[in-house]
């Protein structure tokens, strides 16, 4: 015990310490936990890169051609090994143990061990439930966090370019989140800044106000510089009409439909009825014929967005009650946000700079949760993203009276966490997940029966199980998985990749084009089917009819015939 402590004393502000506890966590996690995708954006965004469409292609949509280069250069070098799981699993370790490294190498031990319960609870997270979204979150607080604490110490430029790194590995994974969490993190420089503006005449405080805006002006020349490259990456026609129809799939998918119940005359007058309606609602939007991207934007004009009034305000307020106190994924942030705040309250010493970036947070958390929820609803990968930045970042600029923190608060604490980890976490424990496992293995034994027939093309309802729940970081994605599978819609939807695959049988119109199509089966439920071929009696032939051709697991496999 007493060489344990002795190495953990020499050692702990060193990064490879703060990395082993992270890959002790990742190792503790996945023994308790078996690893998914938090989101079914992920799967689809790899299978661009390993080959899935037949080439190892670099638009990742969301993320950054640069990274798409990366990952399906790696792709090309062997596609037995699952590249972008472990690459998002590496960056999130990686991001981790920088966040830990800063905490570990400030004064304060109990803001270490803080920070520790929070890198805990995050941990969970990026190990378990993989999502870029959360990624991206994760990598812009560790970037933001070293460039600060670079101004709090003499090892500036190592810290800093890594810091700059960082910020830019961010940028490139998800845009929209970087721009929010960074919005949040930089409440990590208020006393800094203030401080040198308040000390404006002392020569060292201006050098390094100077060296802040060195720094930032770096950083916004080399997001700019992979944005830039970014766009030019979908100049190709294909890629130009899909980012125009994507806008609308975009809006639809992420704000909804506008209500059919209270626009239903003008759904009524573009040939769209209740039954329409519900197919394009739940992502079956693909028709290029009767909902093509004219009819998208007059569907779009009477409710683009939702009304900011009094009402929504308060829905807000109370799907946001359940989501952060109820809802179990984000207790644990939850709780850690209010021990921090109360700790601040309490046992902090009192600064104007303080309570400024306390405030300044706060505000910027709302604001952020407001726009998501105006978007998305309250979506756990964004919640939890913009909860970690708020933690870590009240963290940094949190500075704790020692002497007023007992041992039995730090008890206290620590219990807490480990109480509401399990109460979070309990019903994904690997003993309680054994249903997961067995679907998991059905839905890939049906997959495995599609890949070997080629001659036909498998469509299906875009909220079809195959590709949508049962999928993990290491079971990787066969090249050519997707050669003859593909959906009614989804964001994947008109990529130049998608309508190759779908030409190749004839299909034009993911609709009208399976009838009387020898070449095309759909699979899904008998319940999928009879709204799919009830929709192609209304709008192309009211003579089709549905033939069985067999079973596959749980799904039935029919062709569609005109009579």
């Amino acid at each position: 015990m007493k060489k344990i402590g002795d190495f953990i004393r020499n050692n702990y502000k060193r990064f490879y310490f703060a990395l082993g506890i992270n890959v002790f966590f990742y190792i503790l996690f996945n023994l308790l936990f078996y690893a998914r995708y938090n989101a079914v954006d992920d799967p689809f965004m790899e299978m661009f890169v390993c080959g899935a469409y037949g080439d190892f292609d670099i638009h990742m949509i969301y993320t950054n051609v640069v990274i798409g280069v990366f990952l399906s250069t790696l792709y090309r070098i062997t596609t037995s090994v699952p590249w972008y799981g472990i690459f998002q699993i590496l960056l999130a370790m990686f991001s981790l143990s920088a966040i830990l490294f800063v905490f570990f190498n400030r004064k304060n031990k109990y803001i270490k061990f803080l920070a520790l319960a929070a890198d805990f609870a995050t941990a969970y997270e990026a190990f378990t439930k993989v999502q870029f979204t959360k990624t991206a979150a994760y990598l812009a607080v560790a970037g933001y966090l070293l460039i600060a604490y670079s101004f709090e110490t003499k090892k500036r430029n190592k810290v800093q370019i890594f810091g700059i790194i960082f910020i830019a590995l961010s940028f490139m994974t998800r845009i929209g989140m970087f721009l929010g969490t960074s919005s949040i993190c930089v409440a990590c420089f208020i006393p800094f800044i203030l401080s040198c503006f308040k000390n404006r005449k002392n020569m060292e405080d201006r050098n390094n106000f100077l060296s802040l805006v060195k720094v930032a002006a770096i950083s916004l020349l080399l997001v700019g510089s992979l944005y830039f490259i970014d766009s030019l990456a979908y100049r190709s026609p294909g890629w130009t009409y899909y980012k125009n129809f994507n806008e609308y799939t975009t809006q639809f998918e992420d704000i909804n439909l506008p209500s059919y119940d209270l626009y239903e005359k003008e759904y009524n007058e573009l040939g769209i009825n209740r039954e329409d309606f519900a197919l394009y609602a739940h992502v079956d939007h693909n028709d290029p014929d009767v909902f093509n991207m004219e009819v998208m934007e007059k569907v779009k004009q009477p409710q683009p967005h939702k009304h900011m009034d009094s009402n929504e305000f308060v829905m807000f307020l109370l799907r946001g009650r359940n989501s952060l106190f109820k809802h179990k994924p984000t207790s644990m942030f939850t709780f850690l946000i209010v021990s921090i705040l109360l700790l601040f309250v309490f046992f902090s010493k009192p600064s104007l700079s303080g309570w400024l970036s306390a405030f300044y947070i706060g505000v910027l958390a709302f604001i952020n949760l407001f726009y998501s929820y105006m978007m998305h609803e309250w979506l756990d990968r964004v919640t939890i993203s913009v909860l970690a930045a708020v933690i870590f970042t009240l963290l940094f600029v949190t500075e704790l009276k020692e002497n007023r923190i007992t041992k039995g608060l730090t008890v206290f604490i620590t219990c807490a966490v480990l109480i509401i980890s399990f109460y979070a976490w309990n019903g994904y424990f690997k003993g309680n997940m054994q249903s997961w496992i067995n679907d998991y293995n059905v839905n890939h034994e049906v997959l495995d029966e599609i890949y070997e027939d080629k001659d036909h093309l498998y469509m299906s309802r875009t909220l079809l199980p195959l590709w949508k729940i049962y999928y993990t970081p290491y079971s990787g994605i066969r090249k050519g998985a997707m050669d003859n599978y593909s959906m009614l819609g989804d964001w994947i939807a008109n990529t130049p990749l998608y309508v190759k695959v779908i030409n190749n049988y004839g299909i034009n119109n993911p609709y009208k084009d399976l009838i009387n199509n020898e070449k095309a089966y759909f699979i899904g439920y008998q319940d999928d089917m009879s709204q799919v071929l009830a929709y192609l009696q209304r709008h192309y032939d009211p003579n089709t009819q549905a033939e069985l051709i067999r079973t596959s697991g749980p799904y039935y496999i029919y062709s569609f015939v005109s009579k």
